[in-house]
């Protein structure tokens, strides 16, 4: 079965990344990403609204986003699994499977062609979630678990070390011994709940129309965490960076992707791309720092360390340049204070990062032994007030 290739993308490095802050994915604009997993080293598998698609993301090369051809007649891909042999997808005629990603097959005894939101493996037990129908587990025969939610809509499953959690149209259930028993998490929190994170002290829940929750577990308690932002639909939630992120619809100044790094004081991703369009979806690459963000109207990928693109309005100069044991980082402001190095080398892997570094009178000194820095190309990003800078130099050793 053929795939196809749809679009081959800028050479992409760290610095460019960087400093452009946002880049368009290369998928068509009216096509939105549901759930992405990691397929291998540089490689994700995307259910989107309209096909499957592989992503290679390797910032030192191409970005290519390939079609997958699964002769599956549907209109909507919810969901994706895989666990390196075997790939399973969801959509609105229930559950496939394939073991090349070229041949995919009806994986459906048991559950027939019900409507199909999400799939997920929990204590090595395969569950599949049925948009109105409950849930089901086990894989081929699909076994019916008596779900206390009713026809109520169902939209996502979270699996923890311990608990696999259900987003229903009555809040939050959990179950704790693999799906025999199910309890609502409904202390504070009675909407429904469209998006769940792990947050390890807290679960972390967006719902619709109503918000932002956390729920305590010391207190076994949820409590609304965005005021902030108001009673927005909450469509996604992504740890990246030691931030909280999540998706939305627009408010009323046109953001709708919002960070946090505690738990309260939302903050939005101020990027004009971004400006008035629904996110959909959000996923942290495992490359750092890499965050995919589905809209309505385009994918992009973002550094979600980087809050606004007025953050780069200053030049850098730096010297020597290649360099062997000091380099010398000057800033166009006379600015004296505190800062944060990032270090990538040439295939865009973030190798170190330091925080409070010294600035001194618009000047940075690095020691490249300090960075344990081989002989070849890095990327930095220099970040210090309200500022950002990028640059590239070379390491003679």
């Amino acid at each position: 079965m053929k795939r196809i290739i749809l679009f081959l993308v800028f050479a992409l490095s760290a610095c460019q990344l960087s400093a452009q802050f946002i880049h368009k994915l290369p998928i068509p604009d009216n096509v939105y990403i549901n759930k992405v997993v990691q397929l291998d080293e540089d490689s994700y598998l995307a259910a989107s609204s309209n096909q499957l698609y592989k992503i290679t993301l390797n910032l030192g090369t191409d970005i290519q986003a390939e079609l997958i051809d699964t002769d599956i007649s549907e209109d909507e891909y919810t969901s994706i699994y895989t666990d390196g042999s075997i790939a399973i997808t969801t959509c609105k005629k229930g559950v496939y499977s394939s073991s090349d990603l070229d041949n995919w097959i009806a994986y459906k005894e048991g559950i027939g062609d019900k409507s199909t939101v999400d799939v997920a493996k929990h204590k090595s037990t395969l569950f599949a979630l049925t948009k109105s129908s409950g849930l089901y587990k086990g894989g081929e025969p699909w076994q019916a678990v008596e779900s206390p939610w009713g026809g109520s809509w169902a939209y996502q499953l979270l699996s923890t070390d311990d608990k696999l959690y259900v987003a229903t149209g009555k809040g939050v259930f959990v179950t704790e011994d693999n799906g025999t028993t199910f309890t609502q998490l409904n202390n504070g929190l009675n909407y429904t709940v469209k998006s769940l994170a792990d947050g390890e002290d807290y679960l972390y829940a967006g719902t619709s129309g109503h918000g932002f929750y956390t729920y305590d577990f010391a207190e076994e308690k949820w409590k609304r965490e965005s005021d902030s932002i108001g009673n927005l639909d909450v469509n996604a939630i992504a740890k990246a960076d030691g931030r909280t992120i999540i998706a939305c619809e627009p408010r009323e100044d046109g953001n709708s992707l919002f960070w946090c790094d505690q738990r309260y004081n939302w903050q939005p991703y101020d990027y004009g791309e971004l400006k008035s369009k629904t996110i959909k979806y959000v996923y942290k690459f495992k490359l750092d720092p890499v965050v995919l963000v589905s809209t309505d109207q385009g994918n992009y990928i973002i550094d979600p360390t980087v809050t606004s693109i007025e953050d780069q309005t200053k030049s850098v100069a730096i010297y020597p340049n290649p360099v062997t044991d000091l380099l010398s980082v000057a800033i166009e402001e006379n600015f004296s204070g505190l800062g944060d190095i990032e270090i990538y080398n040439s295939n865009g892997i973030r190798i170190k990062k330091t925080e409070n570094i010294s600035i001194n009178s618009g000047k940075v000194n690095l020691s490249i032994k300090d960075y344990n820095l081989i002989s070849g190309i890095y990327f930095c990003k220099l970040t210090y007030s309200s500022y950002l800078h990028t640059f590239s130099f070379t390491v003679i050793n």
